[in-house]
C-alpha cells in the first residue's frame, strides 16, 4: 500500500469529499432505509455546507486520509459536554462519521484516521471517545470493538 497522509481538508477538497459523502450515505440508507431517508438534492445541498462549516469552522472537527492526491476517506468528530450532573464521564469527544472508499477498507486507514482523532481528544484534555453506530453495521461494529470501543448502551427505537 503506498503512504497515506492524515491532513485537514481545504475547500480545493469538497467535490471529492461529497463523493465518498454520497458513499457513505448510501451504504447506510442500504444498511436501514427505515431511519436514512432517501438522498435528494435538498439532502446534497445539506452535505455541502455541512462539510464546508466542518472545513472551515471545525464544526465539526473533520480529517481526510488521502493516497496518491486521492481522497479515500474522512472521519468527522466533535468535542462534547453532556452536562449530566450523575456521571462520572460527562466531557468526551463524538466520533460523528468515519467512511472509507470501500477499495480502502481492512488497510489500516481507519485505525490511522481514529488515532489522529484520539491524538486530538487527548492533546485537549478529554479522557473518553464516544461513537454511535448501527447494530445493522456489523463490519463497523467489529472495527470498533477491535480498537478498544466497549458498548455501554444501547439506543432503541421501536415503530408505533
Amino acid at each position: 500500500m503506498n503512504k497515506i497522509t492524515i491532513r485537514k481538508p481545504s475547500l480545493d477538497d469538497l467535490p471529492s469529499l461529497i463523493v465518498l459523502w454520497h458513499g457513505q450515505y448510501k451504504y447506510h440508507h442500504d444498511l436501514d432505509s427505515t431511519y436514512y431517508v432517501s438522498n435528494s438534492t435538498k439532502l446534497d445541498k445539506k452535505y455541502e455546507q455541512y462539510l464546508s462549516q466542518a472545513i472551515n469552522k471545525n464544526d465539526p472537527y473533520i480529517l481526510v486520509a488521502v493516497q496518491e492526491n486521492i481522497l479515500v476517506g474522512f472521519i468527522t468528530y466533535e468535542k462534547v459536554d453532556a452536562g449530566y450532573f450523575d456521571t462520572n464521564i460527562v466531557e468526551h469527544g463524538d466520533v460523528l462519521e468515519l467512511y472509507l472508499d470501500p477499495k480502502y477498507r481492512k488497510t489500516g486507514i481507519g485505525k490511522k484516521l481514529m488515532a489522529e482523532v484520539e491524538k486530538f481528544f487527548k492533546n485537549e484534555g478529554i479522557n473518553f471517545m464516544r461513537l454511535q453506530c448501527s447494530t445493522f453495521n456489523k463490519n463497523a461494529l467489529g472495527f470498533y470493538k477491535d480498537i478498544g470501543f466497549t458498548n455501554r448502551q444501547s439506543l432503541l427505537y421501536k415503530k408505533i
